[in-house]
């Protein structure tokens, strides 16, 4: 039965199941098989950054602002009074200032993880980095390379026809973000050869190419991540109780002001 505006969602109730124990179990065995064998190779998960997980969980904000803007959306066409609805539209109109906020903090990380000089052991300038080849980099190529280096020599219009068409993964956002940062890691070498010989000077085309490559793997990378939030964002629950946003959508369920929170 679809209920009405004035009943109340009953929380579902709660099923214990053992394996979830041991996968859980499982799970934090294999995290701690991971942590053992980076630090007997010299390293500590701190050493790895928190890239990933900036990337990760900005990307699960970013779906579940999708998700409250989806449920506020449904609930406008049914409120019950035209307070309600009011008071929904206030909400949504917030919900997309919240959003585009999310957005902008969270794109810098996938703009970040783009950049080879971002996911290297040691990103500063002046060092051999642990690489198959070892190659010793200019001082201040870092900032040089993203910064000036871009700004004079790349236009928008250039990157942007560079950009692939979306394409989905069928993973998860844990899996885009591994496959990103591993193909700007596989860059690293590359970049550090070009500087060495002298592809980053003012209108080299090799330079120029390689940066306009980075650029656009980045925008195509947070266009399909943010495609990918919004497309899941219809499975996922919102509210409390959580209700999950198909049934919103569909009609199973109606959106009341209790739903999304009454403090």
């Amino acid at each position: 039965m679809t209920p009405n505006a004035t009943q109340p969602l009953r929380r579902p109730r709660r099923q214990r199941r053992s394996h979830g124990r041991r996968a859980a179990g499982k799970s934090a065995a294999n995290a701690r098989g991971v942590r053992h064998r980076a630090t007997r190779q010299g390293f500590t998960q701190y050493q790895a950054g928190y890239l990933p997980y900036a990337t990760v969980d900005g990307w699960q904000q970013i779906k579940k602002d999708f998700a409250y803007w989806r449920a506020l959306t449904k609930a406008i066409e049914t409120a019950a009074t035209p307070e309600e609805r009011a008071w929904f539209e206030a909400d949504r109109r917030l919900r997309e200032k919240i959003t585009l906020h999310d957005i902008g903090i969270w794109s810098h990380y996938v703009g970040d993880a783009s950049q080879p000089l971002h996911v290297s052991v040691t990103s500063t300038a002046g060092a051999i980095f642990r690489t198959p080849v070892a190659i010793r980099t200019a001082k201040k190529i870092h900032a040089y390379f993203e910064g000036e280096f871009v700004k004079g020599n790349l236009s928008r219009q250039a990157v942007a026809a560079e950009v692939d068409p979306f394409q989905s993964c069928n993973c998860s956002i844990e899996d885009q973000t591994r496959a990103l940062l591993l193909t700007s890691l596989a860059q690293v070498v590359p970049l550090h050869t070009l500087e060495k010989e002298g592809s980053f000077k003012r209108g080299d085309p090799r330079g120029i190419a390689f940066a306009e490559a980075r650029l656009a793997a980045g925008v195509t990378a947070l266009r399909n991540m943010i495609v990918e939030a919004w497309l899941d964002s219809a499975q996922t629950p919102i509210g409390y109780p959580m209700v999950n946003v198909r049934d919103i959508e569909s009609g199973k369920v109606w959106v009341t002001r209790e739903l999304m929170g009454a403090d």
